[in-house]
């Protein structure tokens, strides 16, 4: 009996002990780590289509001669002179470009190769003139006047680009086609006198240029671009000099070129 009173004593005393330990602040659990989720890897291989706008800025070097004298200019070779003179003109032009572009990209590693082909509305206008001296013998004038437009734009061009995660930044070149139109008018006093002659040709040049491209959510990308597009001249001749009753020989030669800059933004979808 003694022995089980004693084990009751003891164990009631170590409950006792016990207590004040249980109500003691327990130290907080382990924090649980849990693995980061790594952010979406952007890639620019594919498909892709898109529109752009911007505006454009662009020069024309125009001439206008007597490349036949004929019963009009004579023997005058100052009058041819003069009016050479008065014919080399440069005009300045701008407008509003805007329309689609589509191509395809491959990625590897940070490099980009691409080919891209985009048609614009291109509108690119205007008009000089200039008036002068013809003949200093009897104290005659002469006038010319040009005018260039352009209302679309074709272009094909390879890219390759630097790649840093969502960004890159390519440069462009290859081919470009738009439609010159081209027209002048001519006047001398003496007479008086008159010669006009016009021309629309489908020309083909090159483009060249680059830009810069983020990428968004959802496969969208936006960015801006810059291209400097040159064709090359046109000509055409003209034998319908007109006026003082006389249907006149002479021949005249007319050119013009267009050099223009192209600044735009884009927005692409990829696919």
């Amino acid at each position: 009996m003694r022995r089980i009173i004693a084990a009751l004593i003891a164990t009631a005393a170590l409950g006792v002990a016990r207590a004040p330990a249980a109500d003691m602040p327990q130290p907080p659990p382990e924090p649980v780590y849990r693995a980061a989720v790594p952010a979406p890897v952007v890639t620019w291989t594919g498909w892709y289509m898109g529109v752009n706008a911007g505006a454009d800025w662009a020069t024309s070097d125009a001439t206008t001669v007597v490349s036949t004298p004929g019963t009009f200019f004579g023997s005058c070779v100052i009058c041819e002179a003069n009016f050479a003179t008065l014919g080399n003109q440069r005009l300045s032009t701008n407008g509003f470009t805007g329309g689609i572009q589509g191509g395809y990209n491959w990625q590897s590693g940070n490099l980009l190769l691409g080919i891209e082909a985009d048609f614009e509305r291109f509108r690119s206008a205007g008009v000089t003139s200039a008036t002068g001296t013809f003949n200093t013998l009897n104290s005659s004038t002469a006038a010319i006047t040009t005018s260039t437009s352009t209302d679309w734009l074709l272009t094909a061009r390879p890219r390759v680009g630097f790649v840093a995660d969502n960004w890159l930044l390519y440069g462009t070149g290859g081919l470009a086609v738009t439609e010159l139109k081209a027209g002048w008018n001519s006047s001398i006093s003496i007479g008086p006198d008159a010669e006009s002659a016009s021309t629309s040709s489908t020309k083909s040049g090159w483009a060249v240029g680059g830009g810069i491209e983020t990428a968004l959510a959802g496969n969208w990308f936006i960015g801006a671009e810059y291209l400097y597009v040159s064709f090359g001249r046109v000509s055409v001749n003209s034998a319908n000099l007109t006026g003082s009753g006389t249907l006149w020989s002479d021949v005249f030669t007319h050119t013009v070129d267009l050099n223009a800059n192209i600044l735009r933004l884009r927005l692409n979808k990829q696919f």
